[in-house]
């Protein structure tokens, strides 16, 4: 695949999570242990593919198997935050607006 198609399909990736995080209500408590955990991200996306045999449900495992390369891409996960900011400064740019 060539890496140019190859990073448009990583960015949506990043953008549905961000949205799906945003619409559940997640998308503040997963930017800050995001950015807590930045600097442990490799090792933790390496856990999570250690773990996968482990996991009882064919869903789960693909689910997890999406976090874990998400985690071990550096460049995704500064995406992913990216737009989580992003979204919680619109939403908290909303809010004022609404409060005026």
């Amino acid at each position: 695949m060539p890496l140019c198609m190859r990073n448009e399909i990583e960015g949506l990736d990043v953008e549905a999570a961000a949205a799906r995080l945003d619409e559940t209500g997640w998308a503040a408590p997963a930017y800050l242990l995001l950015q807590s955990l930045r600097p442990l991200s490799f090792v933790g996306g390496q856990g999570l593919l250690f773990l996968q045999p482990f996991l009882p449900f064919a869903r789960a495992r693909s689910a997890i198997d999406k976090l874990a390369a998400l985690l071990s891409d550096r460049s995704r996960l500064e995406a992913l935050l990216a737009a989580l900011e992003t979204r919680l400064r619109s939403r908290g740019t909303q809010g004022q607006e609404r409060d005026r």
